[in-house]
């Protein structure tokens, strides 16, 4: 995980969010309760929380990439256009989603995703 937080993630100082896995089956639920009922798990709230305290640099790890895509997702949606301008996020765990390049567009915020 250092070695994908080095190069994916800008500068040194990052802050590092880990979304665990409960397995297939579980991450699978999890996932999609998510996309149809917005419930994350209390990640939006976290993650708001890290860029107001000025977070600029943020690695969000998870080792169920299906998960880790619904719920990044989800944050992102729910953030207004331009917001996250200055904001370098780091996606460990997935190698390529159009749907999150899309949103982070959107929204403003440099990402960069590693397995």
């Amino acid at each position: 995980m250092v070695k994908a937080i080095t190069t994916c993630s800008q500068g040194s100082n990052i802050s590092i969010i880990m979304i665990p896995s409960r397995g297939g089956l579980a991450d699978t639920l999890m996932a999609a309760s998510v996309k149809t009922t917005h419930n994350d798990g209390g990640f939006l709230k976290e993650f708001v929380q890290l860029i107001q305290f000025g977070s600029k640099n943020i690695a969000i790890q998870s080792s169920s990439k299906q998960k880790l895509e619904a719920i990044v997702s989800h944050a992102l949606s729910e953030i207004e256009d331009d917001k996250l301008k200055g904001i370098s996020l780091c996606l460990i765990g997935i190698s390529e989603s159009t749907e999150l390049l899309n949103q982070a567009k959107r929204t403003g915020a440099t990402i960069k995703m590693t397995e």
